[in-house]
């Protein structure tokens, strides 16, 4: 995962703004193999007793799935929080994701199966400080 924020502060006439522009890139990858058992019958094992230094009477040799999966997700954002004086901090921001996976199962009865989302997610806020120690969100 790689993230990558930049912040700017800066005063415009009586507003105090800090901005935070940033941006994230994620990616996932997992192969697993999933065996068959072979063998016709396992021995029950009592749930209040059991032995684990039993042996496992299956062979699992045959290969039934191979599933591959990976992912990808791209976001940008941008956070403005402006001080209006000492009390009141205005908050607005958005932020873009780009989420896509893909799964691919080769044998057997192959299949194939891929999907992407875009998502954009709003931030607003009034905050009142009326001292250090508390603040009122809205």
């Amino acid at each position: 995962m790689n993230n990558l924020n930049l912040k700017a502060v800066f005063d415009m006439g009586a507003l105090h703004h800090t901005l935070v522009v940033g941006g994230e890139y994620d990616e996932e990858s997992a192969a697993l193999v999933r065996f068959t058992n072979q063998d016709t019958s396992i021995m029950p094992v009592l749930l209040t007793d059991p032995d684990p230094f039993e042996d496992f009477p299956g062979h699992q040799t045959a290969i039934r799935q191979k599933p591959d999966t990976k992912t990808d997700t791209l976001s940008g954002y941008v956070i403005d929080n402006i001080d209006i004086g000492n009390q009141w901090t205005i908050v607005g921001g958005v932020r873009f994701d780009r989420f896509h996976a893909t799964f691919d199962q080769p044998l057997g009865t192959a299949s194939h199966f891929e999907h992407t989302d875009n998502v954009a997610s709003p931030r607003a806020a009034v905050i009142y400080k009326p001292t250090d120690s508390y603040s009122f969100y809205d």
